[in-house]
């Protein structure tokens, strides 16, 4: 399998970049992001909480720093993400089409859906942070599955933090139901990993063919959670 058939992904809650030391360190983080060697990125809490949801980074410094690429969300927020979701891509992928998504729930929770050109080869992606309620996240993952593109030919990718604990968790049946899951282990908490708060389903002609979770000593320092990564190839 050459470089063209493979689609690496990788979901990362950064946590504001606050890491293990309570020290709020964005280095850090783009230290991480560079060393998963993925076509896309998803990040989860990449923007300040507070201050407006201020940008904890600048582009051009993730940029050179990882050689990915923030995707614009165009939503005139001062930060870089959707409720703190903000995707990155490599230089092999075209971005098509971009759209936010607010979700259902006591609590304001986003996610971003984008169409893209990977080798040649469309992809639609779905990134989300779920709520923190199960009753909301269940109407969350049913709301993101609803935005999923119809078109058989047209592979997606779900993935973020889901919140959801165990193995199955009720909450996420919409995704259980409409989409298959790729096991990546637990990633939460990232000193002592027990649960997979951090899930990817995907759907379409995909054959997923390696997954885990990045355990690397910068990854345990940086945030809270440790990023969860899958490879794919294109089943045609």
């Amino acid at each position: 399998m050459n470089d063209a058939d493979k689609l690496r992904v990788a979901s990362y809650n950064i946590r504001k970049a606050i890491g293990g030391d309570y020290k709020r360190n964005p280095a850090r983080v783009e230290t991480v992001i560079g060393s998963l060697g993925a076509d896309i990125v998803a990040l989860q809490e990449g923007d300040y909480r507070f201050r407006g949801r201020a940008a904890l980074f600048e582009p051009e410094a993730l940029y050179a720093s990882t050689g990915m690429r923030v995707i614009d969300l165009d939503n005139r927020s001062p930060g870089l993400g959707w409720h703190g979701n903000i995707l990155m891509v490599g230089p092999d992928v075209k971005i098509e089409r971009v759209r936010t998504i607010d979700l259902p729930g006591l609590e304001p929770r986003g996610a971003v859906t984008v169409h893209l050109d990977v080798h040649g080869r469309p992809l639609q992606v779905i990134a989300a942070h779920l709520g923190l309620f199960a009753r909301n996240r269940k109407l969350q993952a049913a709301t993101l599955v609803q935005a999923i593109d119809p078109s058989d030919d047209v592979p997606v990718i779900v993935m973020g933090d889901f919140n959801g604990w165990g193995r199955a968790p009720r909450s996420l049946l919409p995704f259980q139901e409409a989409l298959a899951e790729v096991s990546c282990g637990p990633s939460y908490p990232a000193s002592r990993p027990i649960t997979p708060l951090d899930r990817l389903f995907y759907g379409g002609p995909l054959v997923p063919t390696a997954s885990g979770v990045w355990r690397d000593d910068p990854a345990r320092m940086a945030s809270d959670h440790l990023p969860i990564w899958a490879e794919f190839r294109h089943d045609d």
